[in-house]
């Protein structure tokens, strides 16, 4: 897959996927040519279900259309495109149990990522098997 010569459908202006997205392509020197834009992941996931294009979306935004066989997930190896998520709290005031409990799940959350990245592949990924290279 060439992607300098697929149409990409892209987040707004001001989206943090949209930001790492523009930077990583033309750091590879990709060309994000004829694209169309939308205001929201799962507009953007209806568009390429309909075979509108292409798109760079969170591995949790599609887990579920993957698993379906509705998307095909690709493994972009010469990009990098993590993000960082953070976490906030007041500072004097304790975690209620549920935000504890959500601070947990997000690290226990992040040990299995990080262990499962190490063998390099998601688990839509890894069904699918299929990657692409930057050219």
């Amino acid at each position: 897959m060439d992607l300098a010569e697929e149409v990409f459908i892209l987040r707004e202006k001001g989206s943090g996927t949209r930001e790492i997205m523009e930077e990583e392509m033309g750091r590879a020197g990709v060309p994000l040519r004829n694209a169309m834009e939308l205001g929201s992941t799962e507009a953007i996931k209806q568009a390429v279900a309909a075979n509108l294009g292409i798109s760079i979306v969170s591995i949790h935004s599609v887990t579920q259309e993957a698993l379906l066989g509705r998307l095909c997930v690709v493994r972009v190896s010469d990009l990098d495109l993590h993000r960082r998520i953070y976490m906030v709290s007041l500072r004097d005031m304790p975690p209620s149990p549920a935000a504890e409990g959500f601070r947990r799940f997000l690290f226990e959350r992040r040990a299995k990522e990080a262990a499962r990245d190490s063998k390099g592949r998601s688990p839509a990924a890894s069904r699918e098997g299929r990657r692409a290279r930057v050219r």
